[in-house]
């Protein structure tokens, strides 16, 4: 039987200017999406925060300020390539955590560790809801409201 995959999300947030780091992905060109990964055996959600955000950015410069009350579900669509993930689950369970941005763009390496993001930019919460792909929308919508970056 298929189930949800545990997965944390990290709004990055430029405590500067208010943006909210996005990446485009690497196996989907014009996909943007906030950093996230699934939590391993005997992780916590929040060290899966920190070891996803760590490999996807290429930097530790960064502060986990807060997680979601809640957590957030989504099904994955049809049209999903990883079969990987397909086959063994039907979406994804995720907790999300805020974390504050302490480094300067110069410390970015998306290809450090992992090759998650061919490209990244900063962009506003409203911009993020804008692009992301349809199934993901609703799931921002809520986290950025419960993180006060959005207002209802």
């Amino acid at each position: 039987m298929k189930v949800f995959r545990k997965n944390s999300g990290i709004v990055l947030l430029n405590p500067e200017t208010g943006k909210v780091f996005i990446g485009e992905r690497f196996d989907t060109h014009g996909s943007w999406q906030m950093p996230q990964g699934g939590v391993e055996k005997n992780e916590s959600y929040k060290f899966a925060a920190k070891r996803e955000l760590r490999e996807e950015i290429g930097t530790a410069k960064f502060e986990i300020i807060k997680r979601t009350k809640q957590f957030y579900f989504y099904r994955f669509p049809k049209h999903i390539k990883n079969p990987l993930l397909k086959n063994k689950y039907v979406g994804q369970k995720q907790l999300w955590f805020l974390a504050k941005f302490k480094g300067k763009d110069e410390d970015f390496n998306i290809n450090k560790y992992q090759k998650e993001f061919i490209n990244w930019r900063w962009e506003t919460p409203e911009t993020v809801v804008d692009i992301i792909v349809d199934f993901k929308k609703e799931i921002y919508k809520s986290v950025f409201t419960e993180f006060g970056l959005l207002q209802e």
